[in-house]
């Protein structure tokens, strides 16, 4: 049972862009050097009195972040972030140029990378020499990551995770947000940590103490723009040779010097460009039309509509160009029947005849798909789970139907869901946590969703239950199960424990960022003037 697509004039235009922010393994162009007042009290140095006018509880709020642009192809300027993309729009490029010195700021003096450390340590160890051991690890204990602005506060956009910094260095940025946002100005980002940080030295595990960070957190000071349609990705690259310092009396202590890039990128094409893109490459390339030009249609059986400049005498049709019917009476209308079974691409040629003179061909396209279709891919998903655990799930969602699946910013979201069967194919526990998507998937787009699933616990099942199946769905918001429209849902057996399983990752779902699922009741984060209805009426 299919329902009508929309049309491509209905899909709003994408309204919104996305923030990343990473810890980079390597150090790039802009320092900020974030003190604690209470840590300087007993390691103060040089820098230290170069910072204390600007020192407060997160850290320099004075300094602003540049970048390094080639002015012309022979000045190189150290600007805003800010004035970035006026410059590259006038032809500069980022970075210095060649065989010149770029501008340096005045607060550039006290963060530059250069600077000799306080501790006389520039051997490249995450420590000074007064430690006297040698630190393998060093691991922050990340609760919250908030971004700031003037006029909208602080939101949360990242959640908890526990990282080891020297683990980053020379590989893959590990992501501490990812997240849809409206277009914002942030000047502020902050990383609050937990109480489990640690330094570990000869192999020995030593408390890393993180003044102020439990409660305004690690505050980096810049100015960052997320603009409609595309990804501002911030790098935070700690130095930590210069950021681990160790005191007799104190232990180890974190004053951490970061520094901060800024990558631009275009997003993925919002499903509005992917519709009209698709409009564009399937539009009727002369007089025949199927179905009256439309994108989808989503039954084999199609009316034709031929339009030539002169009346011809025949006509005959084909699918592939090739394979031609025989000639038939010409008529400006007909009824055609797709017979290959299968769906996607389809297309039909015309060939006329007058007088024995056979035209060139003409077609035209149209995309054979139901209205609700989706195909689903897991990396991570587990074989046994504990009672009463959550764990996270990686999921990989394509949409193979006509149907647009709106967002969660929209009043009727399509969501992922999760339902348990028995073995006799019963439901024992259903729905949740959803998984939303942070933009519309229109046809042919696939989106990534990190979704909560939650083992129930034995005691509510039946008696001796040791498996379980694990169904997940897709659901048109509190209306149609895509289940229930002929779309297979992804199942996978799962073994039940009654202990909890260490080494699987378990999240604290108060804790996680935008976009990865949450209990109906919830609000969506990062958007506090939009909130979602419950299920059902509830």
């Amino acid at each position: 049972m299919f329902g009508i697509s929309p049309s491509v004039s209905e899909i709003l235009p994408h309204s919104r862009g996305r923030l990343r922010i990473a810890l980079s393994p390597f150090a790039q162009e802009t320092t900020t050097r974030i003190r604690k007042k209470d840590e300087n009290k007993e390691n103060k140095g040089n820098d230290d009195k170069d910072n204390t006018a600007n020192d407060n509880e997160g850290g320099d709020a004075n300094q602003e972040p540049k970048v390094t642009v080639c002015h012309k192809g022979k000045n190189t300027l150290s600007i805003s972030q800010a004035s970035l993309q006026d410059h590259l729009g006038h032809g500069d490029t980022q970075g210095a140029c060649t065989d010149a010195t770029a501008d340096k700021p005045d607060n550039d003096k006290d963060n530059s990378a250069n600077q000799p450390d306080n501790d006389k340590d520039n051997s490249g160890k995450p420590a000074n020499d007064k430690t006297g051991g040698n630190v393998t690890a060093v691991w922050l204990d990340i609760k919250k990551v908030k971004a700031c602005g003037d006029d909208s506060g602080c939101q949360m956009v990242g959640g908890s995770q526990r990282l080891n910094l020297l683990e980053l260095d020379g590989k893959a940025l590990a992501t501490l947000a990812d997240v849809a946002l409206l277009p914002a100005t942030f000047h502020q980002l902050r990383l609050v940590l937990g109480n489990d940080n640690t330094v570990v030295a000869d192999g020995d595990t030593f408390s890393l103490k993180t003044p102020s960070a439990q409660q305004s957190g690690l505050k980096i000071i810049g100015d960052w723009i997320v603009k409609a349609g595309f990804t501002t990705e911030i790098q935070l690259a700690f130095d930590v040779a210069k950021s681990i310092h160790f005191n007799k009396g104190q232990g180890y202590m974190l004053k951490p010097t970061i520094k901060a890039t800024v990558v631009l990128t275009a997003l993925t094409p919002s499903a509005g460009d992917v519709l009209n893109g698709l409009a564009n490459n399937y539009a009727a390339t002369g007089s025949i039309q199927i179905n009256n030009d439309e994108l989808f249609t989503e039954t084999e059986s199609v009316t034709l509509t031929f339009a030539p400049a002169a009346t011809p005498e025949r006509m005959r049709l084909s699918v592939d160009g090739q394979t031609w019917g025989e000639f038939e009476p010409y008529r400006s209308t007909r009824d055609f029947l797709f017979t290959d079974g299968g769906l996607g691409e389809k297309a039909v040629y015309v060939q006329y005849q007058t007088g024995g003179v056979t035209s060139g061909s003409e077609y035209d396209q149209i995309i054979l798909a139901p209205m609700y279709g989706a195909e689903y891919a897991a990396s991570n998903l587990p074989t046994s789970m504990a009672q009463g655990i959550t764990y996270a799930v990686e999921m990989s969602v394509k949409n193979t139907g006509t149907l647009t699946w709106n967002s969660q910013h929209s009043e009727y979201p399509v969501q992922l869901l999760y339902r348990w069967k028995d073995s006799s194919g019963n439901v024992v526990e259903k729905y949740g946590n959803y998984g939303l998507f942070a933009n519309e998937v229109a046809y042919s787009q696939d989106d990534n969703v990190t979704f909560l699933v939650r083992a129930p616990l034995l005691e509510t099942l039946p008696a001796n239950t040791s498996a379980l199946t694990l169904e997940i769905d897709l659901e048109e918001w509190g209306t149609t199960l895509f289940s229930e429209m002929g779309v297979a849902a992804l199942t996978q057996e799962i073994a039940m424990t009654d202990t909890p399983l260490p080494e699987r990752p378990t999240i604290d779902i108060t804790k996680m960022p935008f976009g990865v699922g949450g209990q109906s009741s919830h609000s969506v984060l990062n958007d506090p003037f939009r909130f979602l209805t419950k299920r059902g009426g509830e």
